[in-house]
């Protein structure tokens, strides 16, 4: 599907945003919002080094790089210690970056500094991204259970797929009591057809993120990341009101994870 098929807007205000996206579940990329910040314009491998290069950080390795598979069976991936430094080395001088991604840091706790760089205080109440680095890497289709998500391209771009939550049925996500219940089976780079046949009747909204835009994502929303080049992003996440999760699935799902949990603290308590 072609790029204007998602709505990119210039610096909505809050309330703006809130009622034509974020309560009618639709995403939309934001523009103008980010240009200004330091993070944008000056989040160099130099600078980051400058402020944050001893940070300790994790990040994941799989000597195939397979990426599909180190969500789905964590077990065969490694994650590697490693200073901030050492890792921007890595992704810019390095022969092995493929095999590397670092996702999911608090931007806090690599760099209090960072979190000065970046403000999206228009649009959410906590200052709590965080940061994801990579090259030539990808993410696999996963949607998210109970949050929302702004995610800020920073440095490089970013090839996205989006997924509506009513072609949930279509995906193939994992059983919803399984591990890594909230990711899909079809590797979406080489799809196999033949094991997941409905997945051919999907029709995501696929585009390009570029530098200085931010995409929100709403609850229930398959998405699939994949990064051609070097880039830094940033993601803050929120809570998402259950007026906007999608029923029966996987709005059900969700709420039948939460029994489960539930049931099982119950009994290891009793």
């Amino acid at each position: 599907m072609s790029d204007n098929q998602i709505e990119r807007i210039e610096a909505p205000t809050r309330e703006f945003f809130q009622t034509n996206y974020m309560n009618r579940n639709k995403p939309v990329i934001l523009t103008g919002v980010s240009t200004t910040w330091r993070a944008t314009s000056g989040w160099s491998p130099d600078y980051l080094k400058s402020v944050a290069g001893q940070s300790n950080i994790t990040v994941h390795f799989h000597k195939d790089r397979n990426f599909h598979s180190w969500y789905l069976r964590p077990w065969e991936r490694e994650d590697r210690k490693l200073t901030l430094s050492e890792w921007l080395d890595i992704l810019i001088t390095g022969n092995d970056y493929k095999q590397y991604y670092m996702t999911e840091h608090r931007l806090r706790d690599v760099s209090a500094t960072l979190v000065e760089d970046v403000d999206m205080s228009t649009y959410v109440d906590k200052q709590d991204p965080f940061l994801f680095m990579g090259r030539d890497t990808y993410m696999p289709l996963h949607y998210h259970g109970t949050t929302e998500a702004l995610l800020c391209q920073l440095q490089g771009t970013k090839n996205i797929s989006l997924y509506p939550p009513s072609q949930f049925s279509l995906i193939y996500y994992r059983p919803w009591y399984s591990y890594s219940w909230l990711f899909s089976q079809v590797d979406t780079r080489k799809p196999d057809y033949q094991k997941f046949p409905k997945f051919k009747r999907t029709e995501p909204l696929t585009f390009t993120l570029a530098p200085g835009e931010i995409l929100f994502i709403p609850v229930h929303w398959g998405h699939v990341t994949s990064v051609p080049v070097y880039q830094v992003s940033v993601t803050f996440f929120w809570s998402a009101r259950t007026q906007n999760f999608h029923f029966p699935t996987p709005g059900m799902h969700v709420y039948l994870r939460k029994f489960l949990h539930f049931s099982k603290r119950f009994r290891n308590a009793q």
